[in-house]
């Protein structure tokens, strides 16, 4: 002879009706009230998207990431300009250091010249070499003067823009990478995670490499 299930609910009456989810047995009456909870937890599903959907629309997430995302932009732009504007008084004070030093070298080679021929002049001492000498230097002084009147010598070294690969600079992606070379700047929001990556590799921010005194062979 079976033995009969009971409700789970009471454990008095006979459980009549199966639930084929928990596999329960529940009395006539119970199993209706089961079956309310089971609509009831259905409508409170249902009614996540929805709500979901309303604080979705009411407010927005894409302004705050937006001007975070634009800062972090302004903010690499400035230092860039910055960097662009140092490294360009650094080699206009270059370029005034090296003109005034050779201005100043050639002089004083010209002002020992002078001394000396004076001194032998005056006291009556040289030979055939000494003129020899003294004239190859006049004449050494001469070209160096010309030299230095037409700035031959000197050029500047400047790095094509042409040559910076900008568009890898600083881009949008949704991940971070582990290239040593990258920064991953973080910026969150309530539903995503996006980041600017920015590329501060050495070839590409030492502007001081890119712009150089040099001389002209």
């Amino acid at each position: 002879m079976s033995t009969a299930n009971h409700c789970s609910k009471c454990s008095t009456n006979v459980g009549t009706c199966n639930c084929a989810g928990c596999k329960d047995y529940f009395c006539t009456k119970h199993f209706i009230t089961h079956r309310k909870e089971l609509q009831t937890s259905l409508e409170q599903i249902i009614d996540t998207p929805n709500r979901l959907i309303k604080q979705f629309n009411e407010n927005d997430h894409s302004i705050s990431l937006k001007t975070a995302l634009l800062n972090q932009i302004d903010q690499w732009q400035n230092e860039i300009i910055q960097k662009v504007h140092q490294t360009a008084d650094n080699i206009r004070q270059q370029v005034t250091q090296v003109l005034n030093s050779q201005r100043e070298e050639t002089k004083k080679k010209f002002q020992e010249l002078v001394d000396e021929l004076q001194k032998r002049r005056e006291e009556d001492d040289f030979v055939e070499d000494d003129l020899v000498r003294l004239k190859n230097r006049a004449h050494q002084l001469q070209q160096e003067l010309e030299q230095l009147q037409q700035h031959s010598d000197l050029g500047l070294h400047i790095e094509k823009s042409d040559g910076v690969d900008w568009a890898h600079l600083i881009y949008i992606e949704s991940k971070s990478t582990d290239n040593k070379k990258r920064k991953n700047l973080q910026v969150k929001s309530d539903t995503s995670v996006y980041y600017l990556d920015i590329d501060i590799s050495v070839d590409y921010l030492e502007f001081d490499r890119k712009i150089k005194m040099s001389k002209l062979r």
